[in-house]
């Protein structure tokens, strides 16, 4: 709950909540982490976390996707506004 708390609030950047979850991802509980994502309500954090925990391997799309709307959103929304298009989590990889 800390790490979106963090990434809802701007404390931590998507550079290191890509890190965190490469590093501790063993020791983090995925079914709690999805619950929480999907609590707060917000799919931009649905379509960031989504993307990043697939970079490592877990693959929630059915379950996340489903309560992520048609907007395509920027990866990073304080990086630079260019870079390739997920189709699947319509994001802009800016990061």
């Amino acid at each position: 709950k800390a790490l979106i708390d963090s990434e809802i609030l701007g404390k931590v950047s998507v550079a290191e909540i890509k890190e965190i979850l490469s590093s501790h991802l063993p020791d983090l509980h995925l079914a709690t982490l999805m619950t929480y994502l999907i609590r707060n309500n917000s799919s931009s954090l649905l379509k960031r976390f989504g993307y990043l925990l697939e970079l490592q391997g877990k693959d929630y799309g059915q379950r996340l996707q489903k309560y992520c709307d048609a907007t395509v959103i920027f990866l990073d929304p304080t990086k630079p506004r260019k870079g390739p298009k997920n189709q699947k989590w319509r994001l802009l990889i800016n990061a």
